[in-house]
């Protein structure tokens, strides 16, 4: 792989039980793997990972029923997609062949994810980077939201099954989902074509619907494995990993450093790399002109840890 910053590599991962993974590779050096959220995909990292490409090896990965990975064919669970980011993990690894372990990056659904992943098999990754793990959308209090959300998709009512989501899972600020455009999905994210592409759709265009109702159906498996998880909080003490925890950036990254010293590196990407980043409220960026919006200085945290 070329160490040129604009270069990415997609292909794919198999997980334990047959699952493939769509994943992108892009940049050289420390490798990193790197966990979307709900109504994410390939892209949601694309800009960090650039960011990142002269000294990581960036693994951005689709996780199960989120294009262009496949989708379960029955209820999702946290444990099934930990076994997809082990998979990615080992080979992150292997790729390298520096016997350093990959750092695991995870952001809102992808930071849960990865807490679980790190709780699972600590000795598969280096350090945790988590940015906003939304540990309260958590346990049986979600069972009516799950229903009512089911009934929203069988009702093609997509735009009520994001707003239920916004509202009920994401806990968005009544403030931002009175600005925001009826349409828009949680994370504020474009949608994602069946190559993990993110690009504008018009829901009058058949194709388009379609890309909209994976996008929802891949909401609803996360919705599943958030309702059938834990409410114990305690149990993430175990993870013995150096972990950086962030919220309210726009921009995150893994962990690392040759020296275990913490340094800092500039955003880079993040808003047209000018090494700024705009506040926001979990899984939504602020328009212009709304409360919070204006920019502030933003950096990236790097800390050692994680050698084989």
């Amino acid at each position: 792989m070329t160490d040129r910053r604009d270069v990415a590599t997609d292909g794919q991962v198999v997980s334990a039980d047959g699952t493939r993974i769509g994943v992108r590779r892009v940049g050289a050096g420390q490798p990193v793997v790197l966990v979307h959220g709900s109504y994410g995909g390939l892209d949601s990292f694309q800009a960090v990972a650039e960011g990142l490409s002269d000294g990581f090896e960036c693994w951005l990965m689709a996780r199960r029923g989120h294009a262009p990975s496949d989708t379960p064919n029955q209820a999702n669970t946290f444990a099934a997609e930990v076994h997809d980011v082990l998979a990615v993990l080992a080979a992150a690894h292997d790729q390298a062949g520096t016997g350093r372990r990959a750092h695991l990056v995870g952001g809102s659904y992808g930071a849960t994810l990865a807490l679980h992943t790190a709780l699972t098999d600590p000795h598969a990754l280096g350090a945790l980077a988590l940015f906003e793990p939304p540990l309260f959308a958590a346990g049986p209090g979600l069972v009516p939201v799950l229903s009512q959300y089911r009934a929203l998709l069988a009702a093609d009512d997509l735009t009520g099954a994001s707003r239920l989501f916004a509202q009920q899972v994401a806990r968005a600020p009544a403030t931002l989902l009175a600005g925001s455009d009826d349409d828009d999905p949680p994370d504020g994210d474009p949608d994602v074509t069946s190559t993990g592409t993110r690009v504008p759709v018009d829901d009058r265009d058949p194709a388009g619907a379609a890309v909209r109702l994976r996008i929802a159906r891949a909401a609803l498996h996360d919705l599943e494995a958030m309702t059938t998880d834990s409410e114990d909080v305690t149990r993430w003490s175990a993870i013995g990993s150096p972990t950086l925890v962030i919220r309210w950036l726009r921009v995150l990254v893994a962990p690392s450093g040759d020296d275990g010293r913490a340094r800092r590196h500039p955003v880079a990407g993040g808003t047209g790399g000018s090494g700024r980043a705009e506040p926001f409220r979990h899984g939504y960026r602020p328009r212009p002109g709304h409360a919070g919006a204006a920019p502030v200085p933003a950096t990236l945290l790097l800390t050692g840890g994680g050698a084989a």
